[in-house]
């Protein structure tokens, strides 16, 4: 587990949408799915997402915010006690996750700094006091449909054509991780919830319909019985209990309710209060697919596609991210979209593939809005076009996607599709390069060693070039040895 780059990456998530980005689990999923992207960060993603939606700790520790160095230290232990006496989580995760939203908020802890090893105090059991004045944080903070795929970049050895060499060899491969790892990480898994959540009432109206709910839920009506098990899920007005949350899930998943069958199924997929199993999960998304479900179907298209739970059969799993896509879920649109680029389970039509791209980037869809800018970069089922390529690229840089940020600083560089400015390009270098994207990294490196669009700065060009060559980029790698021999190093 990289603890070291959860922070970061919450960090980031924090300074770039607000810290209102910590109270809205949906959000909140789709923006580490960006700042954490790759299949080699899984369970890092996982702990984060749970942290944030099941223990609250990102609401929690809001609370508290604004209050001195010392109360943050207590605030700290306190939590860490209560996790650890849960058992919900093991000590090395529990003090992992918990400096990862300390170090994004800032709190001043023993041993807290990015990259450093940690050295917690002491644990506290002793309740944190409130207080008076908690910071005020912006709830608007919005990010759509974010996706997890690592988009890979391979850099060129010179400057001249790297934007051509660029595009070409990524458009291929991209698309296929993208695909692959898709259904790891619907975003729009566990979200659903009644209109006007509970939690927004005042105490004795949030009682009363918990009350209402809990009997209708024991006389047997579906419906409240999901919600009821929504409620325990979010700790919605009463405390969190996952335990309650997969009973009553069952109970109105097993009576036809599809989003509980829907929900029930990634309980059984990522192992929240039940052992993980796949072929649970296969089996209830399954039923709730069957019912027109078009997460449960784009989840169930994934496990085709991986052979979880289900022999892989790429065909089932693009007929089924083919009905997700139909009924307008845009991840299924902007999967639907890979299957026909890359030739899995469909025949390949890069027309097909740009057309739903553009339905699922029209919704917002980061991931689509720079798979579609693709297509039209390099004329791949539409006409090439670099002013819609430049649209749509901006459109998903914007939303935080560190791969569109990336090719429009690429776009900047070689004045292609806009007018050429190196101090833009490296801008949006840098904003790749700091979640931590090896090729902008290294592309950064390279504007401050030669003075493009920055000042010239060796020390902050090793930095980057180091930063690149850790995560094995071989061009970064090549420059570092290269100032070595020079003596900058």
């Amino acid at each position: 587990m990289d603890y070291t780059a959860m922070r970061r990456a919450l960090r980031e998530c924090v300074k770039l949408l607000g810290t209102g980005i910590l109270t809205d689990s949906r959000k909140f999923k789709a923006a580490i799915n960006d700042m954490l992207p790759g299949f080699a960060y899984e369970q890092e993603r996982s702990l984060l997402c749970f942290a944030a939606d099941n223990l609250q700790l990102g609401k929690r520790m809001l609370q508290h915010n604004s209050a001195g160095s010392s109360d943050c230290e207590r605030i700290y232990n306190y939590l860490l006690g209560e996790i650890g006496q849960s058992g919900i989580l093991t000590e090395e995760a529990a003090e992992g996750i918990l400096q990862a939203f300390a170090y994004a908020l800032g709190w001043e802890l023993t041993g807290l700094a990015d990259g450093c090893s940690s050295s917690s105090p002491e644990k506290d059991s002793r309740a944190p006091e409130s207080v008076n004045e908690p910071l005020q944080y912006d709830g608007s903070a919005s990010v759509q449909g974010a996706g997890p795929e690592l988009l890979n970049h391979v850099p060129p050895a010179d400057k001249t054509d790297s934007k051509i060499k660029l595009v070409c060899f990524v458009i291929a491969a991209v698309l296929f991780v993208a695909i692959a790892i898709a259904f790891h990480y619907d975003s729009e898994g566990a979200k659903r919830q009644s209109a006007g959540s509970p939690s927004a009432l005042p105490a004795a109206e949030q009682l009363a319909s918990f009350e209402r709910g809990l009997r209708l839920a024991e006389q047997g009506d579906a419906e409240a019985q999901k919600n009821l098990a929504v409620r325990y899920h979010k700790g919605d007005g009463v405390p969190r209990d996952l335990t309650e949350a997969v009973k009553w899930y069952r109970k109105a998943a097993e009576q036809g309710n599809a989003d509980a069958q829907n929900l029930l199924g990634w309980c059984y997929q990522f192992g929240e209060s039940v052992p993980q199993d796949y072929g649970e999960a296969v089996k209830w998304y399954r039923q709730s697919a069957d019912q027109g479900n078009s997460d449960a179907q784009c989840s169930l298209a994934g496990c085709y596609l991986d052979g979880k739970g289900v022999s892989k059969d790429l065909t089932e799993a693009a007929r089924w991210y083919r009905k997700s896509a139909e009924q307008g879920n845009a991840r299924g649109q902007r999967f639907l979209g890979c299957c026909y680029r890359e030739g899995l389970g469909v025949s390949r039509d890069d027309s097909e593939a740009a057309k739903w791209f553009r339905k699922a980037a029209e919704q917002g869809d980061s991931d689509a809005q720079c798979f579609l800018g693709r297509c039209y970069d390099d004329g791949i089922g539409v006409s090439r076009n670099m002013t819609e390529a430049v649209k749509w690229y901006r459109m998903s840089a914007e939303q935080g996607n560190a791969d569109a940020q990336f090719i429009l600083g690429c776009c900047y560089y070689g004045g292609d599709g806009v007018p050429q400015d190196a101090a833009e390009a490296a801008k949006l270098y840098r904003k790749a390069a700091e979640q931590g994207d090896s090729y902008a990294q290294c592309f950064l490196g390279g504007c401050y060693d030669e003075g493009d669009g920055v000042p010239q700065d060796k020390t902050e060009a090793v930095k980057w070039y180091r930063k690149s060559a850790e995560q094995g980029n071989e061009t970064a790698q090549k420059k570092l040895r290269i100032l070595r021999e020079k003596g900058f190093m």
